[in-house]
């Protein structure tokens, strides 16, 4: 009896291990998707702050 109890526990933990594994790689696959995503995003207001300080500076030449 001692048996079939230990090798159901071992089964169950084995079936906890491999569904975390699961998990932690579907998190792991979509970790290059929002770098990717950030890297745009941060390069597109980097970007966009640029073209800001332009217009500012031109503006201020303008009125000068």
């Amino acid at each position: 009896m001692m048996d079939y109890w230990v090798k159901n526990e071992v089964r169950a933990r084995r079936d906890e291990v491999v569904a975390s594994y699961s998990r932690h790689r579907k998190d792991v696959a979509i970790l290059p998707q929002i770098t990717a995503r950030a890297v745009v995003a941060n390069a597109a207001q980097a970007l966009s702050d640029t073209l800001a300080a332009v217009a500012r500076s031109l503006r201020r030449d303008q009125a000068a």
